[in-house]
């Protein structure tokens, strides 16, 4: 049997090849998931799939939000001063949680934490870098980090 990972940075998507006429096209998570049961007798836990994965995301924009400004879907933050935020390319297509919106979650750059502003979209979310320097568009954000790797 031929197990084959690629991931792919623009498409954060993966492919699996179990046998060379057959692949098929899945998000990180579930690939994750799939690996971890078939090469495990057990089933996949939080912690196992933690201990496999990193999952990073490249900066597609930095941008100013001003004071009052509001973004994400419905306009769901308000900038409450004026704020810098960082665009990243991935969403919750790509298995980010949305329940991480507004505040809830966090990516590190530059090993720093970013809180999540806004609702996270299809295929991006923003991040505040207000006050970590030197960020800039195609720099790299950390979504998930495997314990056993540094950060």
């Amino acid at each position: 049997m031929l197990l084959k990972i690629a991931f792919s940075d623009t498409t954060q998507l993966s492919s699996i090849s179990i046998v060379p006429s057959l692949a098929i096209t899945i998000t990180p998570y579930i690939t994750l998931v799939f690996l971890s049961v078939l090469t495990s007798p057990h089933i996949a836990t939080l912690d196992t799939i933690k201990a496999l994965v990193s999952i990073k995301a490249r900066i597609s924009a930095v941008k100013t939000l001003f004071a009052g400004e509001a973004v994400g879907y419905g306009l769901a933050f308000t900038a409450p001063h004026n704020m810098r935020i960082a665009v990243l390319t991935i969403g919750y297509a790509d298995d980010i949680l949305r329940c991480l919106s507004c505040g809830i979650g966090h990516v590190l750059i530059n090993g720093q934490k970013a809180p999540v502003v806004g609702r996270i979209c299809m295929d991006q979310m923003m991040v505040d870098i207000t006050g970590i320097e030197g960020i800039r568009q195609g720099d790299i954000a950390v979504i998930i980090a495997s314990p056993a790797k540094p950060r």
